[in-house]
């Protein structure tokens, strides 16, 4: 798609400007792909499309709770760290880690830059996604992890 191709070469430039290397561009954004299905996917969210209390029986289990708990007595001194700097109360870190990925067991299979990308170029989160994106790039940059 080439009008795709273009967004990702026009963002390049955004990232250069925000400091990202080159090597990490070439790495990251060479060979993106559009994913018309994060498209599909991320306009049929659950959490917006069931109703309020189908979704919370399903993404709040005692099970999750558990874990939960669990976790925050694990990695209680960094939550709270995160919850003081970004000002966001660690109950409510914790919860969002664990609807988002069970804690950090499920990854997904989806390649987050692609999927950024993809949401970025299609324009609906145009700004949500062009700041997340250049978040990831710079995770990247930094070489906490890789593509």
């Amino acid at each position: 798609m080439q009008r795709f191709a273009g967004w990702i070469d026009a963002f390049r430039n955004t990232a250069r400007q925000a400091g990202i290397r080159e090597s990490t561009l070439q790495g990251a954004l060479d060979g993106a792909s559009y994913l018309p299905r994060v498209v599909e996917l991320d306009r049929a969210q659950p959490e917006f499309t069931r109703a309020v209390w189908d979704y919370l029986d399903g993404a709040v289990t005692p099970r999750r709770i558990a874990l939960g708990k669990e976790r925050r007595f694990e990695i209680g001194s960094d939550v709270d760290a995160a919850a003081a700097r970004y000002g966001v109360p660690a109950s409510i870190l914790i919860a969002i880690w664990g609807i988002e990925s069970n804690y950090g067991s499920n990854y997904g299979s989806t390649p987050t830059i692609d999927a950024l990308a993809t949401l970025g170029f299609d324009g609906r989160r145009e700004t949500w996604a062009r700041e997340q994106l250049l978040a990831a790039l710079k995770i990247i940059d930094n070489g906490d992890i890789d593509r």
